[in-house]
């Protein structure tokens, strides 16, 4: 035997000869106390362990521990959806001083299509002074928002011009030259943005084998120096009622007939007069006929009176359609044929084409 066991049968035998019943008096005292001092409601008591409780009675019974643990996770996910809820919702701005709040503006959708700006509107346009040949003009774009004044230059003879050159006139002006022939009327000249860059478009011009020089004259708010501008001559681009083509020829009498040319279609690669006079007259007065000479080349023939010396042929972005239309030139009579050959890039059936040859309208009386 050990020294605990022989501790325990001590114990026995010690509580086996004393009292195994209370006293009556000190049990009636708590009975008495217990009644006169009931226990206080106590609002976490499903919450607290009872100490009196049998635990074998309630072995699932809650710990407070867990119950805390289980609250907090709840609160924790009834916020979270809270919270996510109002980020979800647009800030709105309060009115202030009684005006009503802005509303949030519409998003342009990806597919919206951009609104096309106004083409820009000349800067001036020029009269150029000219010795010979037809009157010719010039519109001037400026980019560079630098030019201050436009005025021709002399008219210019004799003098060889290498395409266009640029000069100073005075430190503020330049003086811009090119060479042309007697068909050259309709230019239009660009300033680029930086005022560094011209660019000078003409119609293609046949028919003329004399030469003439124009001239502008640019005059600028700050110095310019001309060796720093670049000057370049386009012909034939068309657009913004620039003809494509000009070009001056005989009818069969011999009378100069002068005619300007807009290609909607962009394949007219050459335009030139062909009747040399002397040929006569085979068609009313004015209508019109197209031949073919080849699979890419039209003759075109109509009548006019010789005093509707000014002409403009129209050819339809198709190529189905040439309209030709001229100045009314008074009380004129009789009609001679004028012919025309138009080359284009591609075949042309002149059997699909229409001439529509319009009678000249009356001028304002």
């Amino acid at each position: 035997m050990n020294q605990t066991s022989d501790l325990d049968r001590l114990l026995g035998d010690w509580l086996a000869d004393g009292p195994n019943r209370a006293p009556d008096q000190p049990i009636s005292a708590a009975t008495q106390f217990a009644r006169a001092h009931p226990r206080r409601p106590d609002p976490l008591r499903i919450f607290r362990s009872d100490p009196m409780a049998d635990r074998r009675r309630s072995p699932f019974g809650l710990q407070p521990g867990l119950v805390f643990a289980l609250l907090a996770l709840v609160v924790a996910i009834v916020a979270a959806g809270v919270i996510g809820s109002r980020l979800e919702r647009p800030v709105v701005v309060p009115p202030s001083n009684g005006q009503p709040a802005p509303s949030r503006p519409a998003q342009e959708s990806p597919s919206s299509t951009p609104i096309a700006s106004e083409p820009p509107s000349p800067f001036a346009t020029v009269a150029l002074n000219a010795n010979g040949g037809r009157p010719a003009t010039v519109d001037i774009f400026d980019l560079s928002g630098l030019v201050v004044d436009a005025r021709s230059g002399p008219a210019v003879d004799g003098v060889s011009i290498d395409g266009i050159v640029v000069t100073n006139d005075k430190a503020d002006s330049i003086v811009v030259t090119w060479d042309g022939s007697p068909c050259d009327t309709a230019h239009r000249l660009t300033v680029d943005a930086t005022a560094t860059h011209l660019v000078l478009e003409r119609p293609k011009c046949t028919g003329d084998s004399i030469g003439r020089q124009l001239s502008l004259v640019l005059k600028f708010s700050r110095s310019v120096v001309a060796s720093d501008v670049q000057a370049t001559v386009v012909d034939g681009q068309g657009g913004g009622g620039l003809p494509n083509w000009t070009l001056s020829g005989p009818d069969t009498a011999g009378n100069v007939f002068h005619a300007m040319i807009l290609d909607a279609s962009g394949t007219l690669v050459s335009a030139d007069s062909t009747s040399q006079g002397g040929g006569g007259t085979r068609l009313p007065p004015d209508t019109g006929l197209v031949e073919n000479l080849t699979p890419t080349t039209i003759k075109l023939t109509w009548a006019r009176r010789p005093c509707a010396t000014d002409e403009q042929l129209m050819i339809n972005e198709g190529v189905t359609v040439l309209t030709m239309i001229a100045g009314d030139c008074g009380t004129g009579t009789g009609a001679l044929d004028r012919e025309m050959t138009l080359e284009f890039s591609q075949p042309v059936d002149a059997s699909g084409l229409t001439p529509d040859v319009q009678a000249p309208s009356p001028g304002p009386s």
